[in-house]
């Protein structure tokens, strides 16, 4: 079930994140003049771990170990904690509205989550029994 459930995540955070890509491109560029390289990260380490998604949905089908499982749902909570805080900040912030930039605070956790997730892969490889 876990394999069906990253795939699906996995493809929704693909759209979502090519979408959000070009709009940045073509959409949002005069919103995001000051802001684009901010924006532009959360497009990057956004693609990086939805493609990370899919390699780890395939790597569960044949090695079902709740640490890659973990790994899966840490990656996703960093999708949402760090791209969607320097989407949101990058915006609001070419908007002129100062109110989100509180979110500057969110993006580490999301970061942590990133680090946490290829952890768990590693240390998953690790505990793995040779065949």
């Amino acid at each position: 079930m876990f394999h069906k459930k990253m795939l699906v995540c996995a493809s929704l955070s693909g759209a979502v994140c090519v979408a959000l890509g070009a709009l940045g491109a073509h959409g949002f560029r005069d919103i995001l003049e000051q802001t684009l390289p901010v924006y532009e990260k959360a497009v990057f380490y956004q693609a990086v771990h939805t493609l990370a998604l899919l390699a780890l949905a395939s790597l569960y089908q044949h090695f079902p170990d709740r640490r890659f499982a973990s790994a899966g749902w840490l990656w996703l909570a960093g999708i949402v904690l760090f791209s969607g805080s320097l989407y949101t900040y990058a915006l609001m912030k070419g908007m002129h509205n100062e109110s989100f930039n509180w979110l500057v605070h969110v993006t580490p956790f999301g970061g942590l989550c990133f680090i946490l997730g290829w952890l768990m892969i590693f240390y998953g490889t690790l505990k793995m029994k040779s065949s």
